[in-house]
């Protein structure tokens, strides 16, 4: 980690890192029931983000199919969950504590008005949209839902599958081309772009530089005779500033100038920095090497 543990922003990273990971894990075990429904590659859509005029929104799976189409905002919450409908939230209590989200099922019907609109928007016939919120993981406790139009919208994976299995064609295609549509929407997709910097409010001096050992975490490698050397472990890497590089580029763009690539990998002089270049093959234009970005 470049950023010092005791700056403001660190724990608030920490915390979105961790909720990114938890969606991400939920949405991986989602893909094992996805893949019984046997569904074509072009069927799912996963993250996908769309710009509606005044906004974004993005939804986690969308399914694409002839007879409908189905929104899942997927949750891999622990805990003891509670839904209040009428209040609009999600109450999770675990390990004494209690935690207040967001009602998922409302986000997801306001994804699907939005779908909507954006398909109207644009003069798009497409099937029934339908909305479901899909809780993961298997250690949460789920209380007895109370009586509410939303209730039949909050599913196991399970029972996920069982809808998507419903699917089946029993008749001729209320929408023939879902492919198209699923072309059309993944064209328009809008990639969040984190800017970091300005999201945690974060200077470039707050980080710290040098190769960090991919085998010790936080250990600052010393460059030695054309490689990095770890004193810790006493690895040595000839590649591992290039990963660093890449962090760079995505952190601060794709251009670095020499006297800067010289301070964030700590290399002695600029002809050290040169004779790095030269070695991976860096474009250059002047003093500014162009960085790999993957």
């Amino acid at each position: 980690m470049r950023l010092n543990f005791h700056h403001p922003a660190y724990p608030l990273i920490e915390r979105d890192l961790s909720h990114e990971q938890a969606g991400f894990a939920g949405e991986q075990h989602m893909q094992y029931y996805f893949r019984q429904q046997n569904t074509p590659s072009h069927g799912y859509i996963h993250q996908l983000r769309l710009n509606s005029s005044t906004d974004f929104f993005q939804i986690d799976t969308l399914l694409i199919h002839p007879h409908a189409m189905i929104i899942f905002e997927i949750k891999n919450i622990t805990g003891q969950l509670s839904f209040d409908f009428d209040r609009q939230q999600l109450i999770r209590s675990k390990d004494g504590h209690t935690d207040i989200f967001a009602d998922p099922v409302r986000q997801a019907f306001q994804q699907k008005s939005q779908l909507k609109h954006w398909l109207g928007k644009h003069n798009i016939t497409h099937p029934p949209i339908e909305a479901y919120t899909v809780l993961t993981n298997r250690n949460a406790m789920l209380d007895p839902l109370p009586p509410h139009p939303f209730a039949k919208h909050v599913l196991r994976p399970v029972t996920a599958l069982d809808i998507l299995f419903n699917l089946k064609p029993t008749s001729e295609p209320l929408f023939p081309h879902a492919e198209q549509l699923a072309h059309l929407l993944t064209c328009s997709h809008q990639p969040y772009v984190l800017q970091p910097f300005k999201r945690y409010d974060i200077q470039p001096s707050d980080l710290h530089a040098g190769v960090l050992c991919p085998h010790c975490p936080c250990v600052v490698m010393h460059y030695f005779y054309g490689t990095w050397h770890c004193k810790t472990c006493g690895k040595l890497d000839a590649s591992a500033p290039v990963r660093v590089l890449e962090d760079y580029a995505r952190l601060f763009g794709p251009y670095i100038r020499l006297n800067e690539l010289v301070a964030f990998l700590k290399l002695p002089d600029r002809f050290a920095a040169r004779r790095f270049v030269k070695k991976f093959n860096f474009d250059t234009a002047g003093r500014w090497v162009k960085l790999p970005v993957n």
